[in-house]
């Protein structure tokens, strides 16, 4: 890897290691402007079919609101009209879709990961000055 490419590297991780959505942070020279997580979503759904359609459905139940609380945990009576919420969920159906692609999101940042731990030690070469914050971290890497 030559010090191009670590330069990139590193403008990469700022870019997103030190983003916000602040303008008057960034005006002011700190930081970068934070990329809205759909994004991110819509682009990734283009490799991966339906991930936009996962991510939607999983948001509702990890970013409180009310609909989310009722499909969770509420039922409605359709006679009365009435809704009554339980502790846990009376019933989910059409699931197991979005939990093959929570599986498939994890294998992805498997891979992820797994680039980052093969990443790491050619960047240290690069620069020698620099090393691992901890004493031995580079040599306790993952290898497969």
């Amino acid at each position: 890897m030559n010090q191009d490419a670590a330069n990139a590297i590193d403008d990469l991780c700022s870019k997103h290691l030190f983003a916000t959505r602040n303008q008057d942070t960034v005006d002011a020279g700190y930081g970068h402007f934070a990329t809205n997580i759909i994004t991110y979503v819509n682009k990734f759904d283009k490799k991966i079919p339906s991930i936009r359609e996962a991510y939607d459905f999983l948001s509702e139940f990890v970013h409180p609101n009310g609909s989310g609380h009722l499909f969770t945990y509420g039922e409605i009576n359709r006679e009365t009209g009435h809704v009554t919420f339980h502790e846990s969920a009376p019933r989910v159906r059409g699931i197991q879709g979005h939990v093959i692609a929570c599986f498939m999101l994890l294998k992805f940042f498997e891979l992820a990961m797994q680039t980052f731990d093969e990443t790491i030690p050619m960047v240290s070469e690069v620069d020698k000055g620099q090393g691992p914050w901890v004493p031995g971290a580079v040599a306790g890497l993952r290898r497969r």
